[in-house]
């Protein structure tokens, strides 16, 4: 019934599988990993009341958003990435994280909230809608651009046909019509 939908990694030429997270695959960012270090171990040389105040991911977060990205993909691409990291960086890395520790310190009472990915009803109906238009159960918004191309390619092919369905009404939505030049 359902054709399997593959999408192309951008840096190789190999399709993957449905189903399969390619973000995953893709790349891994080490600064990350690096900054967490760092901030651990600036931390625990806190004393005690103030690191009470002091939380992890605050401090990384704002680390992590004054300093550059090193992604890596492979374990040689890691290995490379660590080297120039600890030859280049380490002071820089330091700093980062000796600054998030001080902005972070300088307001205790800031409430921190963490930031929640959560679908609304709304959001839930709507991709629902779009699985029944698609006629693809397994739809989700990480697939939704592939499965569209897809679905456009197999209507422009003549493979699949929306006519007939009557769930859409082009009438109700003229933004597909030229409108008159005033």
């Amino acid at each position: 019934m359902y054709k399997p939908i593959t999408t192309r990694n951008r840096y190789s030429s190999r399709p993957h599988p449905q189903g399969v997270d390619i973000r995953k695959q893709i790349a891994h960012n080490l600064m990350e990993e690096l900054v967490i270090q760092e901030a651990e171990a600036q931390i625990q040389q806190l004393p005690p009341k103030s690191a009470q105040f002091v939380k992890l991911v605050d401090v990384v977060v704002y680390a992590l958003n004054r300093l550059p990205a090193m992604y890596a993909s492979t374990k040689r691409g890691r290995q490379l990435q660590r080297q120039e990291a600890d030859s280049k960086l380490k002071q820089q890395i330091a700093t980062a994280v000796r600054q998030g520790i001080a902005a972070v310190h300088r307001d205790p009472l800031r409430s921190s909230e963490p930031w929640e990915d959560t679908e609304t009803p709304a959001t839930t109906r709507a991709l629902e809608s779009l699985r029944q238009e698609l006629r693809y159960d397994r739809l989700n918004w990480e697939n939704l651009p592939e499965v569209v191309r897809y679905r456009l390619a197999q209507v422009a092919r003549g493979e699949l046909d929306w006519r007939g369905q009557g769930s859409f009404d082009w009438e109700k939505f003229p933004l597909h019509q030229k409108t008159a030049q005033v």
